[in-house]
C-alpha cells in the first residue's frame, strides 16, 4: 500500500515571517522607505504622488497622468505592496487594462516586484497575492463592470483609464469602496484620443481643480514637436540616462499622432490619423488653377449617405475643389448635377482623364464616356489606391502639392483615419457612420494618382481633342 513517506508538505501560510521594516515617521514616508528596502528607487514625481495619495487622509479619487516611460506602472505597484504590507485587513485591487485579460502589465510588474523582494513572506495564486502577516491580499481583476461587483475594496489602483470604452466599470469602483472610511480609487494612465470619454473627463476634473491628481504635459499645446524643452516639461524623467534618446528615435519613427500622446503627453482627436498635424495647412499656396489649364480630376461619387466630390489637380500639382456635394434630409445625390459638373470642368480645363470608380456610378461613366469625355475606370481596390495614397502623402510632407485653403477639402483630409495591411496603408472614416467625411481626400488621391503618373506631354488634335 502506498504512503505519504518521504513527500514533504509545502509551507504552511502562517509559518511565513512578517516584513521587518521601520515603523516610523508618516505613512508615506514609511512607503518610501519600504520602497527603497526593495531596491525600488523613486522619482521625485513618484515620490510627489506616494506622498498625496499614500498618507492616511488620502482623497477618495485620484488621477495621474504621465507620457508613457516615466515610471507609472511601477508607481502602481509599489503603492499597491505597500499597503498590502504596511495596513492590516486590506482587500486591494488592479484593475487590468483588458476587459477579459488579467495578465496586464502592471500585473506582469508587480509580480516581478514580489518575486525579488517578498517571496518568503507572501503567498502567491492564480490571480492574488497574500500577506499572511497581517491578513492583506491585493487581487488582479478585469477592466469591466461585472469585475466591480461584490468587493469591498481599500485601494483600486486602475490601469490605463484611457482605454474604458465608458465609465460604468470606474463607477462601480468608486461605489464598491463606498463604505470605507479610508478608500482610494487611483487612477494611472497615459492621455488617449476619445475626447468625450471617462479618462478625458478625469483630466479636465483635475485641469479645474475638481479632483485631486498630477498631470505632466508640456505647457504649451501646441508647441512644435521638436521643441526639446516642451519634452522635458512633459516628462519628468526627461534627465534620466538614455531618456532623450529614445524620444529622438520616436520622434523619426512614430507617427506624430502618436508621438504627442505616448511622448509629450497629450490628448488627440485620433488615434489613427493619416496626416501629421500641420502637414496640409504648410502646403497652403500657389498659384490658382485658370481656365484652360491641364489638369486631371478624381471622382469619387457615392450613392445616398456620404458626400460625393469632384477634385481637380494640374501640372504644377496645384488641387482645386471643382465639385461636393452633400446629401440633405435623406435624399440621393443629384446624379445630373454631378454630371453637368464634370461636362463643365471638361470645357473649363484641358482635363486629361477623369478617375471615377464605377461602384454605382457605371452610368454616368458610360453616358460621359460616349460624350467623347476621358473617363477612366479607377476601382477603390487596395493594389491602386495603396500606393496613390503613399505617392500623395510623400507629396504633401514633401511640399510638393499645393492647394488654395479650401476649408472643406482641409476638414476632409484632418478626418483621414488609417487602415493598415500587410499591403499597406489605406485611408478610411474613423467608423463607418461617422459625420466626419472623406470624400474629398480620396477624389484628390485619385486626381493625383493620375497627375503623377500620367506621360508629361499631352497631345492635341487637330480638332481640339486632347489625350493624354
Amino acid at each position: 500500500m502506498a504512503t505519504s513517506a518521504g513527500i514533504k508538505a509545502g509551507r504552511k501560510i502562517f509559518d511565513l515571517p512578517p516584513v521587518v521594516f521601520e515603523q516610523t515617521g508618516s505613512l508615506a514616508k514609511q512607503r518610501i522607505a519600504l520602497m527603497s528596502q526593495w531596491g525600488v528607487r523613486l522619482y521625485p514625481w513618484q515620490s510627489k504622488v506616494v506622498r498625496q495619495f499614500g498618507g492616511r487622509n488620502r482623497p477618495r479619487v485620484g488621477y495621474v497622468q504621465t507620457p508613457r516611460k516615466n515610471g507609472k506602472t511601477m508607481l502602481g505597484v509599489a503603492l499597491a505592496l505597500t499597503e498590502m504590507v504596511l495596513l492590516p485587513g486590506r482587500h486591494i485591487y488592479l484593475v487590468s487594462d483588458s476587459e477579459r485579460s488579467l495578465r496586464s502589465v502592471m500585473w506582469r510588474e508587480l509580480l516581478a516586484l514580489f518575486h525579488r523582494s517578498l517571496t518568503p513572506h507572501v503567498v502567491e495564486y492564480h490571480n492574488r497575492l497574500v500577506y499572511p502577516a497581517n491578513g492583506s491580499e491585493i487581487q488582479i481583476i478585469a477592466g469591466n463592470f461585472a469585475a466591480s461587483q461584490g468587493i469591498n475594496p481599500h485601494l483600486v489602483v486602475y490601469d490605463e483609464v484611457h482605454l474604458q470604452k465608458d465609465d460604468r466599470s470606474w463607477n462601480g469602483m468608486l461605489v464598491a469602496g463606498a463604505a470605507r472610511r479610508d478608500a482610494l480609487l487611483l487612477g494611472i494612465t497615459t492621455p488617449g484620443y476619445q475626447l468625450d470619454s471617462l479618462a478625458r473627463n478625469l483630466y479636465s476634473q483635475v485641469r479645474s481643480g475638481d479632483l485631486s491628481g498630477l498631470i505632466w504635459e508640456p505647457v504649451d499645446h501646441d508647441a512644435d514637436i521638436q521643441d526639446r524643452e516642451q519634452w522635458a516639461k512633459a516628462n519628468p524623467c526627461y534627465r534620466k540616462p538614455g531618456f532623450r534618446a529614445a524620444m529622438e528615435h520616436d520622434l523619426i519613427h512614430m507617427p506624430e499622432h502618436d508621438f504627442r500622446r505616448f511622448r509629450l503627453g497629450l490628448w488627440t482627436a485620433s488615434d489613427r490619423a493619416w496626416l501629421p498635424s500641420g502637414a496640409w495647412e504648410a502646403c497652403t499656396g500657389g498659384a490658382e488653377t485658370k481656365p484652360g489649364s491641364v489638369v486631371w480630376l478624381g471622382f469619387d461619387g457615392s450613392y445616398s449617405g456620404d458626400s460625393t466630390a469632384l477634385v481637380a489637380v494640374d501640372e504644377k500639382r496645384h488641387a482645386t475643389v471643382l465639385g461636393h456635394w452633400l446629401p440633405t434630409n435623406g435624399s440621393r445625390v443629384p446624379v445630373i448635377d454631378v454630371e453637368n459638373a464634370i461636362r463643365k470642368a471638361c470645357r473649363d480645363y484641358r482635363v486629361q482623364a477623369v478617375a471615377c470608380d464605377p461602384y454605382r456610378w457605371q452610368r454616368s461613366l458610360q453616358v460621359l464616356a460616349d460624350e467623347g469625355l476621358p473617363m477612366i475606370e479607377y476601382p477603390q481596390r487596395p493594389a491602386r489606391m495603396i500606393p496613390a495614397t503613399q505617392d500623395l502623402y510623400e507629396a504633401i510632407l514633401g511640399g510638393a502639392i499645393t492647394h488654395g485653403g479650401d476649408p472643406r477639402l482641409q476638414s476632409h483630409l484632418l478626418s483621414c483615419q488609417v487602415r493598415v495591411s500587410a499591403a499597406g496603408v489605406q485611408v478610411c472614416k474613423e467608423h463607418p457612420d461617422s459625420a466626419r467625411r472623406i470624400d474629398l481626400a480620396v477624389a484628390l488621391i485619385m486626381a493625383h494618382s493620375l497627375a503623377v503618373i500620367s506621360p508629361k506631354n499631352v497631345t492635341t488634335f487637330s480638332d481640339g481633342s486632347y489625350f493624354c
